[in-house]
């Protein structure tokens, strides 16, 4: 269940107005990714959430995440979203599929009349087997009612990392880049409420970022 209570989103309708035209153009046919990035607490996840409880039309939604473990699962965020929906799948994914059949498995879970969303959490911790089936799915959405939500972390994501070569294979299939950053300090002074903190200080030291 997907918590719609989310009072204390500051600062990010614009980042969420961004999603529900990408899942607009998805219900019409033309699919693609949208990537949200920022610094780790700036609320990815959060506006991701209330995209999804506040989306019209109930789009189908798959929800996976990436760990930040010394050996990922792999294709874990796929089994993440099989295990919702499809439970023998993820048995079956779990278990040993061949490449093939895994990445002809994930497109026929994503496609669907209705629009879909499939969000993919943390990508920046994703091991090379979730990348390529991002890769995979990313180049093939253009036509299809399907939105991929990718969150990573910029800071994490420098020259060398292994997504940054991904996010240039899938560039083409990109519908939209959000990237979140600090909130103002009236922001601040409003998540801080009553607590005897002066918010100017408050946001000097945090730089705006919502989570600290």
């Amino acid at each position: 269940m997907i918590d719609s209570s989310m009072d204390d989103l500051l600062e990010r309708d614009e980042a969420e107005a961004e999603l529900h035209r990408s899942l607009a153009g998805a219900r019409d046919g033309r699919g693609g990714i949208a990537l949200v990035s920022g610094e780790a607490g700036m609320g990815k996840t959060s506006l991701v959430r209330a995209f999804l409880a506040r989306s019209a039309g109930r789009p189908n939604v798959l929800l996976g995440a990436c760990d930040p473990t010394a050996s990922p699962r792999p294709f874990g965020p796929l089994i993440d979203a099989a295990t919702d929906v499809d439970p023998g799948l993820a048995d079956r994914l779990a278990s040993g599929l061949t490449r093939a059949e895994t990445f002809s498995a994930a497109l026929e879970l994503v496609d669907s009349d209705a629009a879909t969303v499939f969000v993919l959490e943390d990508l920046h911790w994703a091991d090379e087997s979730t990348l390529d089936l991002f890769t995979f799915l990313g180049r093939r959405l253009r036509d299809r009612r399907v939105l991929l939500v990718a969150t990573y972390r910029s800071d994490e994501v420098d020259a060398r990392h292994p997504l940054r070569v991904r996010l240039a294979d899938v560039q083409a299939g990109v519908v939209s880049r959000i990237e979140l950053g600090g909130l103002s300090q009236d922001a601040i002074a409003t998540l801080a409420g009553s607590a005897a903190v002066d918010p100017a200080v408050l946001h000097r030291v945090t730089h705006g970022n919502p989570f600290f």
